[in-house]
């Protein structure tokens, strides 16, 4: 059954009232007119109980403005989302949801020689999309969105990803899946996704808990950065404003051992970002003396995911 306004409905009872379902809910596929962004592609999803969700082909398939219920749980910069070619150190930082990786994680370094860019190389590369529609199973729908985008260097090696998102037709969660594949070379794989919120949640009196700790003095007390081991098997980091709305992010902590915390406060900024890593926050040269940075063979897939749900009730 499908929830929506309240009450549970049978696909045969929506397709009855509602003359066509996908012009009322579903995907649209837009293309921005001005500004930084001017020409990048969107794909809207309006899945009814409120959510709404800008899916990003150009930066990777990322999470761009996410609504629901009327609240923003995403971050909004001034630059909005920008097209790769301007997008330096930082600037591209827009949305729900920032995919970083999957040769490098974090500041950028150069290491024998080698330069690795702010958060990988992979960070904002557009996405073939291949599949966007909607799937009905009996009296339930979701919509899925399936893309790849692959990342080669001669020297390096080649990296693939594919990914697919799914949004449940009335409800109110995202669930983001990946598989990274090395297709040449001997590559390690390090992996981070960027959560994004700002207003209402870089707010004073937000609380942040991982797996039912309360972690809010350690992580949120102060502007920085702060990690965490995630723990065992599947992780769940819960953020609530003290206005009410809330956002739970969950994970394996067995593929993103770490899971690290950003809170900017300044004026005009607004920031609190939770994200899961592979690695720890070290410089890439310590990391790869302490053999934290085995390489994957060709062939070899990895597999990440994130499940992000939310709640915008007002208190």
């Amino acid at each position: 059954m499908t929830r929506l306004f309240g009450r549970d409905w049978t696909r045969a009872e929506l397709e009855r009232l509602i003359p066509d379902p996908d012009r009322l809910f579903g995907i649209e596929h837009l293309e921005v007119t001005d500004g930084p962004a001017r020409g990048s592609r969107i794909l809207r999803i309006e899945a009814g109980a409120g959510l709404r969700v800008d899916v990003l082909p150009d930066r990777l398939c990322d999470l761009g403005a996410v609504w629901c219920g009327d609240v923003p749980f995403h971050w909004t910069g001034p630059m909005s989302a920008i097209d790769r070619t301007r997008a330096v150190g930082n600037t591209a930082l827009y949305g729900l949801m920032q995919t970083c990786g999957f040769d490098h994680i974090r500041a950028p370094e150069t290491v024998d020689g080698q330069a690795y860019p702010q958060h990988g190389n992979m960070l904002s590369m557009p996405a073939t999309v291949m599949s966007a529609r909607a799937i009905w199973d009996g009296d339930t729908c979701l919509y899925r969105i399936e893309a790849e985008c692959a990342q080669f260097d001669l020297g390096r090696g080649a990296l693939k990803l594919r990914r697919c998102i799914d949004i449940p037709l009335g409800g109110r969660e995202i669930r983001v899946s990946d598989r990274v594949s090395v297709a040449s070379g001997s590559v390690p794989v390090m992996a981070m996704y960027h959560v994004n919120l700002g207003f209402p949640f870089a707010v004073d009196g937000t609380r942040l808990s991982l797996s039912g700790q309360d972690i809010t003095g350690t992580a949120l007390d102060a502007d920085g950065i702060t990690t965490r081991p995630s723990g065992p098997g599947q992780c769940q980091a819960r953020l609530v404003s003290t206005l009410g709305p809330s956002l739970e992010l969950g994970y394996d902590g067995g593929g993103l051992p770490i899971f690290q915390v950003l809170r900017n406060h300044a004026a005009g900024v607004g920031l609190i970002c939770l994200e899961p890593a592979t690695h720890e926050r070290q410089s890439r040269a310590s990391l790869q003396a302490q053999g934290a940075l085995p390489p994957s063979e060709v062939g070899e897939t990895l597999r990440f995911g994130v499940r992000i749900t939310f709640d915008p009730t007002f208190a």
